[in-house]
């Protein structure tokens, strides 16, 4: 089936703007930088974990800075989220000695993937912070999908759900410091899966980043057809990003029914680009979204998954193949991607 409304005529285009923009009122989608998140005060809740790369604890150092005769208050809301692996490395040993020296309320540690424990974790959380509806930030700059996504399903407990992600600074670092990936498990985000709909065509939507060896081996994996649609950051988070996703993944793009790109830094945009084509098959197809990166694009696709019972998210496992050993160390570059949402009652 094609892109498109079925019938082109202009009751029926009117009724498909229409039926947009009730879904689009169903979230609250709004860029806001980080003076706005803290005032009249801080958020409630903050939930940040540490991991290796030293953007973890950018926001962290920018909290502290506006609070430095009380640091303690930061400590209060919040809950940290450690990780099992990766232990041995000092990136991860500084970014643990950070937060621990902010002497946080709750604290969790947990593997890559344990969405549902993380899930669990923070209904904890919420019930008992004192504050009816609370003010949620999430750090997701060293979340994986699984552990960030997982909160989208809180929504409807808190106030509203604001999520922060440090962009990285990627002059110290070349694409060939990353590895290859091979294609693990395959699997749907918990809350996100939507509904099966077997007897529809599939239609494969995918985010692509850096590794277009990894996607290729995913359409493999997949056994996906000639109906994909692709989506990229551009702008990136640095200059050639673009064109390095864009190199990386030509063929793909060119056998595309649809292509096209957002701003990795516009969170509410590309989630209005991916609902146009969800909202466009919604009564012919099954749509499954696979986003390779980066994250704040993820977050987009998750906002549209939540929406629509005929759309999937996936969640690939890409590691590494063995081509660098070496994990790259991404530092902040000063630039926070901040996303705030409100999921209403209608």
């Amino acid at each position: 089936s094609a892109i498109g409304p079925d019938c082109r005529c202009s009751w029926c285009t009117r009724r498909y703007r229409e039926d947009l923009v009730a879904r689009q009122n169903r979230w609250t989608v709004h860029p806001v930088d980080l003076e706005e998140i803290l005032t009249p005060e801080l958020p409630e809740v903050i939930v940040a974990a540490s991991g290796y790369e030293p953007r973890c604890t950018f926001l962290m150092g920018e909290l502290s800075s506006r609070y430095r005769d009380n640091g303690l208050e930061i400590g209060r809301r919040l809950a940290w989220i450690s990780f099992s692996n990766h232990k041995d490395l000092p990136s991860r040993q500084e970014a643990d000695r950070i937060f621990e020296r902010l002497q946080p309320r709750w604290r969790l540690e947990v593997s890559t993937d344990e969405g549902i424990k993380v899930r669990q974790f923070l209904d904890q959380v919420v019930a008992s912070c004192g504050v009816e509806r609370p003010r949620v930030l999430i750090d997701y700059s060293a979340m994986s999908r699984m552990l960030y996504l997982s909160a989208l399903d809180i929504s409807h407990e808190v106030g509203s759900l604001i999520y922060s992600y440090s962009i990285g600074r990627y002059d110290k670092v070349g694409y060939d410091d990353f590895p290859i990936s091979t294609v693990g498990t395959i699997r749907g985000v918990p809350g996100l899966e939507g509904l099966p709909y077997v007897n529809r065509p599939r239609l494969y939507v995918f985010g692509l980043g850096f590794d277009g060896v990894g996607v290729k081996a995913l359409i493999d994996r997949l056994e996906v057809g000639r109906r994909v649609v692709v989506y990229w950051a551009d702008p990136g988070a640095f200059a050639s990003a673009a064109s390095v996703t864009v190199n990386n993944n030509q063929k793909l793009i060119e056998k595309a029914l649809v292509a096209f790109s957002v701003d990795l830094h516009d969170v509410r945009g590309a989630a209005r680009m991916l609902e146009e084509v969800c909202l466009h098959v919604e009564h012919t197809d099954k749509v499954l979204i696979v986003p390779v990166g980066p994250k704040p694009l993820i977050l987009a696709a998750a906002i549209v998954a939540a929406q629509y019972d005929h759309v999937t998210l996936l969640a690939p496992h890409l590691s590494g193949g063995g081509v660098k050993s070496k994990l790259p160390i991404i530092e902040a570059n000063g630039a926070l991607v901040i996303t705030k949402l409100h999921r209403s009652s209608a």
